[in-house]
Parts: structure tokens; sequence; C-alpha cells
């Protein structure tokens, strides 16, 4: 890990890297990533020792979310629509809002992709919370499969699905509804 720490702060963010995110190819990619890789599986190893979850800081989760939603999901659904197998091909169009704090996110789902549009805009489905709670949902969602927890909702298998028309508090006290 020390090695990975020097190598990245020994160089500037906007330095030229190779990613498989196409929008950024830079080292700041790589020191997002890594930073957000490393604050999730912490929380891996405090739920897997039984220790108190230490929450994730603010700015470090709200870029998470973004992260999931916007290059796990909106990217690699067109990138890679293969991946998603048939899970977008009945989408129409609904929307889910997921709000943390002053920033919010308006994710649509399309037969063409995930689209995803940085907005406080009602859906019709929300998820709010604190950023810490909300990450850790989105995260432990997305591993349910490629097509992820917005994806799981309309295709009617998974967590999201038997959430419908339910509210629900998360970890923390965040709520979501659905």
């Amino acid at each position: 890990m020390a090695e990975l720490r020097g190598e990245l702060a020994s160089r500037p963010p906007e330095e030229q890297a190779l990613t498989w995110y196409d929008p950024d190819q830079t080292v700041g990619f790589w020191a997002r990533r890594m930073a957000l890789e490393t604050a999730v599986h912490r929380v891996d190893a405090e739920l897997a020792a039984g220790e108190p979850i230490m929450p994730i800081p603010a700015d470090l989760a709200v870029d998470g979310i973004d992260e999931i939603l916007v290059t796990f999901l909106a990217f690699a659904s067109r990138q890679w629509p293969e991946d998603f197998g048939d899970a977008l091909a009945g989408a129409d169009g609904r929307a889910v809002s997921i709000t943390t704090g002053a920033n919010g996110w308006l994710v649509r789902l399309a037969a063409s992709g995930v689209e995803v549009a940085g907005d406080d805009a009602p859906g019709e489905a929300s998820i709010s919370g604190a950023p810490h709670d909300v990450l850790r949902f989105a995260w432990c969602c997305e591993f349910l499969g490629a097509a992820n927890f917005l994806v799981l909702r309309w295709t009617g298998r998974g967590l999201a699905s038997r959430l419908v028309g339910r509210r629900r508090r998360l970890p923390g006290g965040a709520d979501r509804t659905m």
C-alpha cells in the first residue's frame, strides 16, 4: 500500500494514465479509484471482524456514489451493454432520485443504457440518506450483479424489487422509499 501511495503522490493528478474509463485517462482517476476501493474494503473488514463501522468521510462517500452511478452504471451500460444482459431491454424510462445532503442524481433507465444527471428532481422512486449510508447501500447492491440495484428494481429480481412500495430505514438512519 505504501508503494501505491508513493507512486500516486509522485505524479500530478492530471498526468495521463491509461484507464478503462474513456472520459478520464489520468493518474487522478486511479487515485480516486484506489481511495474508494480502500474505503469500501475497510468497511468489509470491519463487518467481517464484528467491529464498529467507521464512517466514510462525506466528500469521499459522495464521490463514491457518483462513481457508481456515472462510471459503473451510465458509462458501463453503454460501453459494455452485454454485461447487463437483458436487464435493460424492458426499461421504460422511469427514474430513481438519489440524494444525500446537497447532492442529487436522477438516474433513468432506458433500453439504450442508464442515464445519470446531477439533479435532485423527483423520480418514481427515491433513495436518500447520509453520504456514508447511501454509498454503502449502493455499493452492496452493486454486487448483486452487473445490473446493479437500479436495474434490479424494474426487472423484478433481487433486493430492490422486494422494497417496492415500502419505506425502510437504512443502517445509520438513512431512508429509502421505493
